[in-house]
């Protein structure tokens, strides 16, 4: 019976092990993807994802100079999430004052002068008006690379790569 129950302890062990693979995989991926989609010309922006497990407080920069440099960005994804157990939570980050603008492509009518209304997701208690420096005009989106932009696009795509990453390591 002691054996049995050895054996039940190592197959689950070894179920376990390859979700926990699975989900820092995935995770790998995702938030690589989602970094590279930064436009490039918004350095700031690039520069300021971070990743943290358990807490977005203290979460560790990543290193980012061109958008050519997924595998760079993995790697440093991969070193921050890699002693992270299947409880854990994992947190992207970044907290420059205008990744929502770059999020959502833009804003239609941004402000460009100092009377103009504030729009909803800027924190106006903390940043000064940037706006003239981060337009292209004065309607349309802010960004020609992400559009549409690179949150939503890679978590539109996330179904398909966990798929893939338990196809590759679930078996394990």
């Amino acid at each position: 019976m002691d054996t049995f129950g050895k054996q039940v302890e190592t197959s689950v062990n070894k179920i376990l092990g390859s979700m926990n693979k699975v989900l820092q995989e995935t995770t790998v991926e995702l938030y690589s993807d989602a970094v590279v989609r930064t436009p490039i010309k918004a350095t700031d922006a690039i520069n300021s994802w971070g990743v943290s497990i358990n807490t977005s407080d203290g979460a560790s920069k990543l290193t980012v100079s061109s958008n050519d440099e997924k595998e760079s960005v993995a790697q440093q994804v991969h070193a921050v999430i890699a002693g992270s157990k299947l409880a854990d939570n994992y947190y992207l980050k970044n907290d420059i004052y205008y990744i929502l603008l770059l999020e959502n492509g833009g804003y239609a009518g941004i402000p460009l002068h100092e009377r103009d209304p504030y729009p909803p997701w800027y924190p106006a208690s903390q940043y000064p008006r940037p706006f003239t420096l981060l337009t292209q005009g004065a309607n349309g989106p802010i960004s020609k690379k992400a559009p549409k932009g690179m949150v939503k696009t890679t978590m539109a795509e996330s179904a398909n790569v966990f798929r893939d990453m338990c196809t590759k390591y679930g078996g394990k």
